[in-house]
Protein backbone atom coordinates (compact mmCIF):
# COMPACT_ATOMS: atom_id res chain seq x y z
CA UNK A 1 0.00 0.00 0.00
CA UNK A 2 1.30 3.44 -0.92
CA UNK A 3 1.86 6.09 1.67
CA UNK A 4 -1.25 8.10 2.58
CA UNK A 5 -0.18 11.73 2.83
CA UNK A 6 -3.26 12.55 4.94
CA UNK A 7 -1.87 10.57 7.87
CA UNK A 8 0.07 12.57 10.46
CA UNK A 9 3.69 11.54 10.86
CA UNK A 10 3.42 10.68 14.55
CA UNK A 11 4.11 14.13 15.95
CA UNK A 12 5.47 13.99 19.49
CA UNK A 13 6.90 10.48 19.06
CA UNK A 14 10.53 9.56 18.68
CA UNK A 15 11.43 7.06 15.97
CA UNK A 16 11.85 4.33 18.60
CA UNK A 17 8.50 5.15 20.26
CA UNK A 18 6.79 5.08 16.88
CA UNK A 19 8.30 1.68 16.06
CA UNK A 20 7.25 0.25 19.42
CA UNK A 21 3.70 1.62 19.04
CA UNK A 22 3.33 0.13 15.57
CA UNK A 23 4.54 -3.26 16.87
CA UNK A 24 2.09 -3.03 19.79
CA UNK A 25 -0.88 -2.27 17.53
CA UNK A 26 0.09 -5.07 15.15
CA UNK A 27 -0.01 -7.53 18.08
CA UNK A 28 -3.59 -6.61 19.10
CA UNK A 29 -6.19 -9.06 17.77
CA UNK A 30 -8.46 -7.51 15.14
CA UNK A 31 -11.67 -7.75 17.16
CA UNK A 32 -10.05 -6.30 20.26
CA UNK A 33 -8.56 -3.45 18.23
CA UNK A 34 -12.02 -2.71 16.79
CA UNK A 35 -13.54 -2.62 20.30
CA UNK A 36 -10.76 -0.29 21.45
CA UNK A 37 -11.32 2.13 18.55
CA UNK A 38 -15.11 2.10 19.05
CA UNK A 39 -14.62 2.88 22.74
CA UNK A 40 -12.27 5.76 21.95
CA UNK A 41 -14.56 7.07 19.18
CA UNK A 42 -17.47 7.22 21.65
CA UNK A 43 -15.45 9.60 23.82
CA UNK A 44 -13.83 11.57 20.98
CA UNK A 45 -16.13 12.95 18.24
CA UNK A 46 -13.13 14.15 16.26
CA UNK A 47 -11.69 10.62 16.10
CA UNK A 48 -15.09 9.24 15.15
CA UNK A 49 -15.45 11.69 12.25
CA UNK A 50 -11.87 10.99 11.18
CA UNK A 51 -12.57 7.24 10.96
CA UNK A 52 -15.80 7.81 9.03
CA UNK A 53 -14.23 10.23 6.55
CA UNK A 54 -11.28 7.93 5.79
CA UNK A 55 -12.77 4.45 5.85
CA UNK A 56 -16.60 4.51 5.60
CA UNK A 57 -18.34 4.51 2.21
CA UNK A 58 -19.40 8.09 1.47
CA UNK A 59 -23.16 8.62 1.50
CA UNK A 60 -25.68 11.31 2.40
CA UNK A 61 -25.41 10.47 6.10
CA UNK A 62 -21.67 11.02 6.10
CA UNK A 63 -22.06 14.25 4.11
CA UNK A 64 -24.47 15.65 6.69
CA UNK A 65 -22.17 14.50 9.52
CA UNK A 66 -19.24 16.43 8.02
CA UNK A 67 -21.36 19.53 7.37
CA UNK A 68 -22.61 19.40 10.95
CA UNK A 69 -19.05 19.06 12.27
CA UNK A 70 -17.94 22.11 10.28
CA UNK A 71 -20.85 24.18 11.59
CA UNK A 72 -20.05 23.07 15.14
CA UNK A 73 -16.49 24.38 14.74
CA UNK A 74 -17.78 27.90 14.12
CA UNK A 75 -20.28 27.72 16.96
CA UNK A 76 -17.53 26.58 19.27
CA UNK A 77 -15.64 29.82 18.70
CA UNK A 78 -17.95 32.73 19.45
CA UNK A 79 -16.90 36.06 17.98
CA UNK A 80 -14.09 37.58 20.00
CA UNK A 81 -10.50 38.73 19.91
CA UNK A 82 -7.59 37.96 17.60
CA UNK A 83 -6.49 34.87 19.55
CA UNK A 84 -9.95 33.27 19.31
CA UNK A 85 -10.05 33.96 15.60
CA UNK A 86 -6.65 32.33 15.14
CA UNK A 87 -7.82 29.20 17.01
CA UNK A 88 -10.97 29.13 14.89
CA UNK A 89 -8.99 29.32 11.63
CA UNK A 90 -6.58 26.62 12.76
CA UNK A 91 -9.57 24.37 13.51
CA UNK A 92 -11.02 25.02 10.04
CA UNK A 93 -7.66 24.29 8.40
CA UNK A 94 -7.37 21.04 10.42
CA UNK A 95 -10.85 20.05 9.22
CA UNK A 96 -9.87 20.65 5.59
CA UNK A 97 -6.70 18.57 5.97
CA UNK A 98 -8.17 15.74 8.07
CA UNK A 99 -11.63 15.44 6.51
CA UNK A 100 -11.59 16.88 3.00
CA UNK A 101 -8.18 15.73 1.77
CA UNK A 102 -9.01 12.03 2.31
CA UNK A 103 -12.21 12.52 0.29
CA UNK A 104 -10.17 13.97 -2.58
CA UNK A 105 -7.88 10.93 -2.36
CA UNK A 106 -10.96 8.72 -2.80
CA UNK A 107 -12.04 10.67 -5.88
CA UNK A 108 -15.03 12.29 -4.15
CA UNK A 109 -14.42 15.63 -5.82
CA UNK A 110 -17.88 17.20 -5.80
CA UNK A 111 -18.44 16.67 -2.05
CA UNK A 112 -14.92 17.98 -1.42
CA UNK A 113 -15.69 21.20 -3.30
CA UNK A 114 -18.94 21.57 -1.34
CA UNK A 115 -17.14 21.24 1.99
CA UNK A 116 -14.41 23.74 1.02
CA UNK A 117 -17.16 26.19 0.03
CA UNK A 118 -18.90 25.65 3.35
CA UNK A 119 -15.62 26.15 5.26
CA UNK A 120 -15.11 29.50 3.54
CA UNK A 121 -18.71 30.51 4.22
CA UNK A 122 -18.32 29.64 7.91
CA UNK A 123 -15.24 31.87 8.09
CA UNK A 124 -17.15 34.63 6.29
CA UNK A 125 -19.98 34.33 8.83
CA UNK A 126 -17.46 34.65 11.68
CA UNK A 127 -15.84 37.80 10.32
CA UNK A 128 -17.18 41.06 11.83
CA UNK A 129 -19.08 42.39 8.83
CA UNK A 130 -17.22 44.93 6.74
CA UNK A 131 -14.91 46.05 9.55
CA UNK A 132 -11.84 46.86 7.48
CA UNK A 133 -9.49 47.17 10.45
CA UNK A 134 -10.26 43.66 11.68
CA UNK A 135 -9.67 42.24 8.21
CA UNK A 136 -6.35 44.06 7.99
CA UNK A 137 -5.29 42.73 11.40
CA UNK A 138 -6.17 39.15 10.44
CA UNK A 139 -4.97 39.27 6.84
CA UNK A 140 -1.99 36.98 7.48
CA UNK A 141 -4.16 34.25 9.02
CA UNK A 142 -6.78 34.57 6.29
CA UNK A 143 -3.99 34.22 3.74
CA UNK A 144 -2.91 30.94 5.39
CA UNK A 145 -6.45 29.57 5.02
CA UNK A 146 -6.61 30.71 1.39
CA UNK A 147 -3.33 28.85 0.77
CA UNK A 148 -4.85 25.64 2.17
CA UNK A 149 -7.92 26.05 -0.06
CA UNK A 150 -5.70 26.67 -3.11
CA UNK A 151 -3.76 23.49 -2.38
CA UNK A 152 -6.94 21.41 -2.14
CA UNK A 153 -8.52 23.00 -5.22
CA UNK A 154 -5.35 22.25 -7.19
CA UNK A 155 -5.48 18.60 -6.07
CA UNK A 156 -9.10 18.42 -7.23
CA UNK A 157 -8.32 20.12 -10.54
CA UNK A 158 -5.48 17.68 -11.22
CA UNK A 159 -7.90 14.76 -10.77
CA UNK A 160 -10.58 16.13 -13.10
CA UNK A 161 -10.93 15.70 -16.83
CA UNK A 162 -13.59 16.14 -19.48
CA UNK A 163 -17.03 16.93 -18.07
CA UNK A 164 -15.79 17.03 -14.46
CA UNK A 165 -13.23 19.70 -15.30
CA UNK A 166 -15.83 21.76 -17.18
CA UNK A 167 -18.25 21.50 -14.23
CA UNK A 168 -15.55 22.72 -11.85
CA UNK A 169 -14.66 25.57 -14.20
CA UNK A 170 -18.32 26.59 -14.54
CA UNK A 171 -18.71 26.40 -10.79
CA UNK A 172 -15.96 28.99 -10.30
CA UNK A 173 -17.35 31.09 -13.15
CA UNK A 174 -20.75 31.19 -11.43
CA UNK A 175 -19.03 32.48 -8.30
CA UNK A 176 -18.20 35.77 -10.10
CA UNK A 177 -21.89 36.74 -9.99
CA UNK A 178 -21.94 36.80 -6.19
CA UNK A 179 -21.41 39.87 -4.02
CA UNK A 180 -17.84 40.68 -3.04
CA UNK A 181 -16.78 38.89 0.13
CA UNK A 182 -13.76 37.11 1.56
CA UNK A 183 -14.96 33.67 0.42
CA UNK A 184 -15.88 34.94 -3.03
CA UNK A 185 -12.50 36.68 -3.38
CA UNK A 186 -10.65 33.43 -2.54
CA UNK A 187 -12.46 31.63 -5.36
CA UNK A 188 -11.93 34.59 -7.69
CA UNK A 189 -8.16 34.51 -7.09
CA UNK A 190 -8.02 30.79 -7.87
CA UNK A 191 -10.19 31.29 -10.96
CA UNK A 192 -7.85 33.96 -12.31
CA UNK A 193 -4.61 32.09 -11.63
CA UNK A 194 -5.71 28.59 -12.62
CA UNK A 195 -7.88 27.24 -15.46
CA UNK A 196 -5.29 28.16 -18.08
CA UNK A 197 -6.23 25.75 -20.87
CA UNK A 198 -6.95 27.57 -24.17
CA UNK A 199 -10.68 26.75 -24.20
CA UNK A 200 -10.95 28.00 -20.61
CA UNK A 201 -9.20 31.26 -21.49
CA UNK A 202 -11.61 31.72 -24.41
CA UNK A 203 -14.56 31.15 -22.05
CA UNK A 204 -13.08 33.69 -19.63
CA UNK A 205 -12.83 36.21 -22.46
CA UNK A 206 -16.47 35.74 -23.45
CA UNK A 207 -17.63 36.08 -19.85
CA UNK A 208 -15.48 39.18 -19.31
CA UNK A 209 -16.86 40.83 -22.47
CA UNK A 210 -20.38 40.30 -21.16
CA UNK A 211 -19.46 41.60 -17.69
CA UNK A 212 -17.71 44.65 -19.16
CA UNK A 213 -20.77 45.46 -21.26
CA UNK A 214 -23.14 44.99 -18.33
CA UNK A 215 -20.95 46.86 -15.85
CA UNK A 216 -20.24 50.07 -17.76
CA UNK A 217 -22.09 52.09 -15.10
CA UNK A 218 -19.29 51.30 -12.64
CA UNK A 219 -16.01 52.68 -13.97
CA UNK A 220 -13.84 51.04 -11.30
CA UNK A 221 -15.36 47.59 -11.89
CA UNK A 222 -15.07 48.01 -15.65
CA UNK A 223 -11.41 49.04 -15.36
CA UNK A 224 -10.47 45.91 -13.39
CA UNK A 225 -12.19 43.64 -15.90
CA UNK A 226 -10.57 45.34 -18.89
CA UNK A 227 -7.15 44.84 -17.30
CA UNK A 228 -8.03 41.20 -16.67
CA UNK A 229 -9.09 40.79 -20.30
CA UNK A 230 -5.82 42.27 -21.57
CA UNK A 231 -3.90 39.78 -19.41
CA UNK A 232 -5.98 36.94 -20.89
CA UNK A 233 -5.30 38.14 -24.42
CA UNK A 234 -1.58 38.03 -23.69
CA UNK A 235 -2.01 34.55 -22.18
CA UNK A 236 -3.65 33.40 -25.42
CA UNK A 237 -0.77 34.96 -27.43
CA UNK A 238 -3.21 37.25 -29.24
CA UNK A 239 -1.61 39.38 -32.00
CA UNK A 240 0.03 42.50 -30.62
CA UNK A 241 -2.01 44.64 -33.00
CA UNK A 242 -5.24 43.20 -31.59
CA UNK A 243 -4.09 43.83 -28.00
CA UNK A 244 -3.07 47.39 -28.91
CA UNK A 245 -6.41 48.11 -30.59
CA UNK A 246 -8.35 46.77 -27.61
CA UNK A 247 -6.32 48.88 -25.21
CA UNK A 248 -6.78 52.02 -27.33
CA UNK A 249 -10.52 51.40 -27.22
CA UNK A 250 -10.39 51.75 -23.43
CA UNK A 251 -7.75 54.45 -23.16
CA UNK A 252 -10.22 56.63 -21.24
CA UNK A 253 -9.69 54.33 -18.23
CA UNK A 254 -6.95 55.76 -15.98
CA UNK A 255 -4.80 52.65 -15.52
CA UNK A 256 -4.96 51.81 -19.25
CA UNK A 257 -4.02 55.37 -20.14
CA UNK A 258 -1.11 55.34 -17.66
CA UNK A 259 0.20 52.12 -19.20
CA UNK A 260 0.05 53.58 -22.70
CA UNK A 261 1.69 56.86 -21.69
CA UNK A 262 4.50 54.98 -19.94
CA UNK A 263 5.10 52.79 -22.99
CA UNK A 264 5.16 55.79 -25.32
CA UNK A 265 7.56 57.59 -22.99
CA UNK A 266 9.87 54.57 -22.77
CA UNK A 267 9.89 54.34 -26.56
CA UNK A 268 10.64 58.06 -26.92
CA UNK A 269 7.26 58.68 -28.59
CA UNK A 270 6.62 61.84 -26.57
CA UNK A 271 4.15 63.35 -29.04
CA UNK A 272 1.83 60.36 -28.68
CA UNK A 273 2.08 60.48 -24.89
CA UNK A 274 1.30 64.22 -24.90
CA UNK A 275 -1.66 63.75 -27.26
CA UNK A 276 -3.11 61.04 -25.03
CA UNK A 277 -2.77 63.16 -21.89
CA UNK A 278 -4.25 66.24 -23.55
CA UNK A 279 -7.18 64.24 -24.81
CA UNK A 280 -7.94 63.02 -21.28
CA UNK A 281 -7.38 66.44 -19.69
CA UNK A 282 -9.80 68.15 -22.07
CA UNK A 283 -12.50 65.45 -21.88
CA UNK A 284 -15.63 66.25 -19.86
CA UNK A 285 -15.78 62.58 -18.86
CA UNK A 286 -12.44 62.78 -17.02
CA UNK A 287 -12.70 63.41 -13.28
CA UNK A 288 -11.09 66.47 -11.70
CA UNK A 289 -8.51 64.31 -9.92
CA UNK A 290 -7.53 62.55 -13.14
CA UNK A 291 -7.27 65.87 -14.99
CA UNK A 292 -4.84 67.07 -12.36
CA UNK A 293 -2.76 63.87 -12.73
CA UNK A 294 -2.70 64.30 -16.52
CA UNK A 295 -1.60 67.92 -16.14
CA UNK A 296 1.17 66.92 -13.73
CA UNK A 297 2.41 64.30 -16.20
CA UNK A 298 2.31 66.86 -19.02
CA UNK A 299 4.49 69.18 -16.92
CA UNK A 300 6.96 66.34 -16.48
CA UNK A 301 7.07 65.58 -20.22
CA UNK A 302 7.34 69.25 -21.25
CA UNK A 303 10.23 69.76 -18.84
CA UNK A 304 11.91 66.58 -20.05
CA UNK A 305 11.61 67.61 -23.73
CA UNK A 306 12.48 71.28 -23.02
CA UNK A 307 9.22 72.64 -24.45
CA UNK A 308 9.37 75.95 -22.58
CA UNK A 309 6.16 77.62 -23.81
CA UNK A 310 3.99 74.55 -23.30
CA UNK A 311 5.58 74.05 -19.87
CA UNK A 312 4.78 77.65 -18.83
CA UNK A 313 1.21 77.36 -20.13
CA UNK A 314 0.69 74.08 -18.28
CA UNK A 315 2.07 75.56 -15.06
CA UNK A 316 -0.53 78.33 -15.23
CA UNK A 317 -3.28 75.79 -15.93
CA UNK A 318 -2.20 73.66 -12.97
CA UNK A 319 -1.86 76.65 -10.60
CA UNK A 320 -5.23 78.22 -11.43
CA UNK A 321 -7.33 75.09 -11.89
CA UNK A 322 -6.38 73.00 -8.85
CA UNK A 323 -6.01 73.73 -5.15
CA UNK A 324 -2.30 74.22 -4.38
CA UNK A 325 -1.03 72.63 -1.16
CA UNK A 326 2.34 74.39 -1.47
CA UNK A 327 4.13 76.96 -3.63
CA UNK A 328 6.27 74.50 -5.60
CA UNK A 329 4.66 75.25 -8.98
CA UNK A 330 4.52 78.99 -8.30
CA UNK A 331 8.28 78.94 -7.63
CA UNK A 332 8.81 76.97 -10.86
CA UNK A 333 6.87 79.62 -12.78
CA UNK A 334 8.86 82.45 -11.20
CA UNK A 335 12.14 80.84 -12.32
CA UNK A 336 11.19 80.89 -16.01
CA UNK A 337 9.51 84.28 -16.37
CA UNK A 338 10.86 87.83 -16.42
CA UNK A 339 10.53 90.26 -13.49
CA UNK A 340 7.87 92.38 -15.20
CA UNK A 341 5.71 89.38 -16.06
CA UNK A 342 6.21 87.99 -12.56
CA UNK A 343 4.80 91.14 -10.92
CA UNK A 344 1.65 90.86 -13.02
CA UNK A 345 1.26 87.12 -12.45
CA UNK A 346 1.98 87.45 -8.74
CA UNK A 347 -1.08 89.64 -8.28
CA UNK A 348 -3.15 87.10 -10.19
CA UNK A 349 -1.83 84.32 -7.95
CA UNK A 350 -2.64 86.32 -4.81
CA UNK A 351 -6.25 86.69 -5.98
CA UNK A 352 -6.64 83.08 -7.20
CA UNK A 353 -9.04 80.86 -5.16
CA UNK A 354 -6.76 77.88 -5.87
CA UNK A 355 -3.98 79.60 -3.90
CA UNK A 356 -6.12 80.76 -0.99
CA UNK A 357 -4.33 78.42 1.44
CA UNK A 358 -0.93 79.70 0.27
CA UNK A 359 -1.84 83.39 0.09
CA UNK A 360 -0.05 84.43 3.30
CA UNK A 361 2.99 82.25 2.54
CA UNK A 362 3.39 83.88 -0.87
CA UNK A 363 3.21 87.36 0.67
CA UNK A 364 5.88 86.38 3.21
CA UNK A 365 8.15 84.82 0.56
CA UNK A 366 7.88 87.97 -1.52
CA UNK A 367 8.72 90.19 1.46
CA UNK A 368 5.34 91.91 1.33
CA UNK A 369 5.11 92.14 5.10
CA UNK A 370 3.16 95.40 5.30
CA UNK A 371 0.38 93.93 3.20
CA UNK A 372 0.53 90.66 5.15
CA UNK A 373 0.18 92.49 8.48
CA UNK A 374 -2.76 94.54 7.20
CA UNK A 375 -4.56 91.46 5.87
CA UNK A 376 -4.08 89.51 9.11
CA UNK A 377 -5.47 92.46 11.11
CA UNK A 378 -8.42 92.71 8.74
CA UNK A 379 -9.19 89.00 9.02
CA UNK A 380 -8.48 88.83 12.75
CA UNK A 381 -6.72 85.50 12.30
CA UNK A 382 -4.56 84.62 15.29
CA UNK A 383 -3.55 81.40 13.50
CA UNK A 384 -1.90 83.35 10.66
CA UNK A 385 -0.38 85.78 13.13
CA UNK A 386 1.23 82.85 14.97
CA UNK A 387 2.52 81.47 11.67
CA UNK A 388 4.31 84.72 10.80
CA UNK A 389 4.95 86.17 14.24
CA UNK A 390 8.73 86.06 13.92
CA UNK A 391 8.89 88.16 10.73
CA UNK A 392 6.03 90.49 11.65
CA UNK A 393 7.03 90.86 15.30
CA UNK A 394 10.44 92.18 14.26
CA UNK A 395 8.94 94.74 11.87
CA UNK A 396 5.65 95.73 13.51
CA UNK A 397 5.92 94.88 17.25
CA UNK A 398 3.19 97.28 18.46
CA UNK A 399 0.71 96.07 15.83
CA UNK A 400 1.40 92.43 16.61
CA UNK A 401 0.98 93.15 20.35
CA UNK A 402 -2.30 94.98 19.79
CA UNK A 403 -3.60 92.18 17.55
CA UNK A 404 -2.96 89.65 20.31
CA UNK A 405 -4.63 91.96 22.87
CA UNK A 406 -7.70 92.25 20.66
CA UNK A 407 -7.80 88.45 20.32
CA UNK A 408 -7.65 87.64 24.06
CA UNK A 409 -10.27 90.25 24.89
CA UNK A 410 -12.57 88.88 22.22
CA UNK A 411 -12.11 85.28 23.38
CA UNK A 412 -12.52 86.02 27.10
CA UNK A 413 -16.09 87.29 26.66
CA UNK A 414 -17.55 83.78 26.56
CA UNK A 415 -17.05 80.90 29.04
CA UNK A 416 -14.55 78.29 27.91
CA UNK A 417 -12.93 75.02 28.96
CA UNK A 418 -9.82 74.80 31.10
CA UNK A 419 -7.85 74.22 27.91
CA UNK A 420 -9.26 77.45 26.49
CA UNK A 421 -8.34 79.41 29.62
CA UNK A 422 -4.83 77.96 29.52
CA UNK A 423 -4.59 79.15 25.93
CA UNK A 424 -5.61 82.70 26.94
CA UNK A 425 -2.93 82.73 29.66
CA UNK A 426 -0.40 81.58 27.05
CA UNK A 427 -1.25 84.58 24.85
CA UNK A 428 -0.99 86.97 27.81
CA UNK A 429 2.58 85.79 28.25
CA UNK A 430 3.14 86.40 24.52
CA UNK A 431 1.81 89.93 24.84
CA UNK A 432 4.19 90.58 27.74
CA UNK A 433 7.21 90.02 25.44
CA UNK A 434 6.40 93.11 23.35
CA UNK A 435 7.04 96.79 24.18
CA UNK A 436 4.69 97.90 27.02
CA UNK A 437 3.36 94.36 26.85
CA UNK A 438 3.84 93.49 30.54
CA UNK A 439 1.69 96.42 31.64
CA UNK A 440 -1.01 95.52 29.12
CA UNK A 441 -0.99 91.84 30.12
CA UNK A 442 -1.23 92.68 33.86
CA UNK A 443 -4.05 95.12 33.22
CA UNK A 444 -6.02 92.49 31.24
CA UNK A 445 -5.40 89.84 33.91
CA UNK A 446 -6.53 92.26 36.64
CA UNK A 447 -9.78 93.03 34.83
CA UNK A 448 -10.47 89.32 34.32
CA UNK A 449 -9.89 88.58 38.02
CA UNK A 450 -12.54 91.12 38.88
CA UNK A 451 -15.01 90.39 36.10
CA UNK A 452 -14.67 86.60 35.90
CA UNK A 453 -13.82 85.64 39.49
CA UNK A 454 -16.68 83.07 39.33
CA UNK A 455 -14.64 81.09 36.78
CA UNK A 456 -12.34 79.03 39.04
CA UNK A 457 -10.61 77.24 36.16
CA UNK A 458 -9.72 80.58 34.58
CA UNK A 459 -8.38 81.95 37.90
CA UNK A 460 -6.23 78.84 38.41
CA UNK A 461 -4.75 79.01 34.90
CA UNK A 462 -3.94 82.72 35.32
CA UNK A 463 -2.23 82.03 38.63
CA UNK A 464 -0.19 79.18 37.14
CA UNK A 465 0.89 81.53 34.33
CA UNK A 466 2.19 84.05 36.89
CA UNK A 467 -0.78 86.41 37.12
CA UNK A 468 -1.65 85.61 40.76
CA UNK A 469 -2.75 87.73 43.76
CA UNK A 470 -0.95 88.35 47.04
CA UNK A 471 -2.84 86.38 49.67
CA UNK A 472 -2.95 89.12 52.37
CA UNK A 473 -3.53 92.28 50.32
CA UNK A 474 -5.23 90.76 47.28
CA UNK A 475 -3.14 92.87 44.91
CA UNK A 476 -1.98 91.34 41.65
CA UNK A 477 1.61 90.16 41.81
CA UNK A 478 4.00 91.67 39.25
CA UNK A 479 4.53 89.54 36.15
CA UNK A 480 7.60 87.29 36.61
CA UNK A 481 10.70 88.37 34.73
Amino acid sequence: MGKDESYPEGEGLTSEEKRQLEACLASIPREELCRLLVSLAKEDASLKNLLFSRYAPFDETQRKRLEKELTAIRRGYSWGNREKFADFLFAVEAFLYDRVRPLIGKGLLEPSLDLIDQALEEVENWLPGEDYQYRQDWEEWLWDLETVCFELWQQILERTSGKERRRMFERFQENRKKNRSYSQQCRENFYRNEFQEPWMLQEKLRLLDREIEEGKKSASAEEGKVLERLALMEGLNAPKKEIRQYRERYRFLPSIREQMVQEYENAGAYEKAVWLLREAKESEQTSLGEREKCSRKLLELYRKTERQEEYKEELLYQIFQFCQRDLELVRCFKEICGSQEWEIRREEFLKAPSLYLQHDTLLAEEGMYRRLMDEIKERGSVYLLDQHEKELGERFPEEVRDSYIEYVKRRSCRPDTRKGYKNLAFYLKKIARYPQGKEAALEIASSWMEEYRNRPAMMEELEQAGFGRERKTGRILPFPT
